[in-house]
């Protein structure tokens, strides 16, 4: 037998729970893999377990070169790939009817704008060329530019992204964990028929393939919180609740909440992320809230988590909208940036995000119509479309998501801190 990696160890303690997968049976028990770090265990249970079950378990030690290890549930709970037996499609599950006629018009928008897969594909070949050529717009000798192309950045203040590197230190402490990242309401309110339609669908048939549909009542939470954590899980997680008529969703970024959206009838203001997650938190308590989760592709969530914890770009610039977009897409190639920028359209109310991860173009999200795109002809002809097109970026400092940084909110914490509401 290997031995374990002391190093993966360490971040261990006794009752911490994990995620297991069955390997093979063993006398009293079973072999298993935590997988998070790959470890090699042992649980011991009488419960009939399949080979690639997973389970929720309780760290207790390390023993002989595997960790020991007590089940939490005695059964098999079903990977967590499989959706629950009478489950429900959340795209039918509303609060309200469906409106026949949005989803018509949707249809009708994308079949207008050649969003179909062939046009997919082929614009997905010059994705990552998109923004390398074009003529870079100077904006001036303003002395907040970084070079004479550069936006204007923002100022430090209380919306800012800089927190004491202590806030991420790997020996940081439960209230530091909580610590908010930014402390501020999101940047833009959106007019949309449900928020958490900001939050894009699966884009991929790999996404759709990891997309399952439940009760929470007929999973638990603490297993899911778990899965999520453990397994570093990158995607969304959307939520309706009857009961307290809410919908909610929490965009993931390696297990951690780096966006959330929550709106209910008797309080339908938008929020700030900390509070939008602990108002979440609570509601998927009840049992009867249907939760919905998927993978997302690692640069789009990432992107899309600039819209809740990122910097707002200032202009001062006379630029038109399509050449402010030029210019800034430009200048994230030049400078890696990790972005997403938001366009609206007064005409039709209409939003749109592009992402943007280290400088490389890598989609766009039409909200309304709910369709992911890599066509870059797409964008602009939404420039052509109206004319008052107004264009807000939102960035990811650096600091935020460099090696070594706990980017985002803990789920557990955030569960442990949140108030009674």
């Amino acid at each position: 037998m290997a031995k374990i990696n002391p190093w993966k160890v360490t971040g261990y303690k006794a009752g911490q729970n994990v995620v297991c997968t069955v390997k093979g049976a063993d006398q009293g028990g079973y072999e298993v893999v935590i997988k998070k770090d790959n470890l090699p265990g042992f649980i011991k249970t009488t419960a009939a377990l399949k080979i690639g079950d997973e389970i929720l378990a309780q760290f207790v030690c390390v023993h002989k070169d595997r960790v020991l290890l007590t089940p939490i549930f005695q059964g098999n709970r079903g990977a967590p790939g499989q959706g629950v037996a009478g489950g429900v499609n959340w795209q039918e599950h509303s609060l309200e009817n469906l409106d026949e006629a949005y989803e018509q018009k949707s249809q009708e928008q994308r079949a207008y704008r050649g969003l179909d897969d062939t046009a997919e594909a082929q614009a997905q070949q010059q994705a990552t060329k998109a923004y390398q050529t074009g003529h870079t717009i100077q904006l001036g000798n303003n002395p907040n530019q970084t070079g004479n192309n550069a936006p204007i950045l923002p100022q430090q203040s209380p919306q800012s992204y800089a927190p004491p590197p202590e806030h991420y230190a790997e020996n940081q402490n439960q209230e530091q964990q909580w610590e908010a990242p930014n402390q501020h309401t999101p940047q833009k309110r959106f007019r949309l028929r449900r928020a958490i339609d900001l939050l894009m669908p699966p884009p991929d048939q790999e996404s759709v393939e990891s997309l399952k549909t439940f009760k929470i009542s007929d999973y638990d939470l603490e297993w899911l919180i778990t899965d999520v954590e453990g397994g570093m899980r990158t995607g969304c997680l959307k939520a309706t609740c009857e009961s307290k008529m809410s919908r909610a969703a929490i965009l993931l970024y390696n297990g951690r909440a780096v966006g959330c959206i929550y709106g209910c009838k008797s309080n339908p203001d938008a929020k700030a992320t900390e509070e939008s997650l602990s108002m979440t938190l609570s509601d998927l308590e009840a049992a009867d809230t249907v939760v919905t989760m998927y993978d997302l592709p690692d640069e789009a969530a990432l992107a899309m988590s600039a819209l809740f914890l990122g910097l707002a770009l200032e202009r001062e610039d006379n630029l038109d909208s399509r050449s402010y977009f030029d210019h800034v897409m430009n200048w994230f190639v030049t400078s890696a940036s990790t972005a997403c920028v938001v366009i609206t359209l007064p005409a039709s109310k209409s939003t749109y995000l592009v992402f943007v991860g280290k400088g490389q173009f890598g989609g766009a999200f039409f909200v309304e119509e709910q369709q992911f795109t890599k066509d870059r002809n797409a964008i602009y002809q939404l420039f052509e479309q109206d004319q008052g097109a107004v264009v807000e970026v939102s960035l990811l400092d650096p600091k935020a998501i460099a090696p070594g940084v706990r980017f985002g909110y803990s789920l557990t914490m955030a569960r442990q801190k949140r108030p009674s509401f």
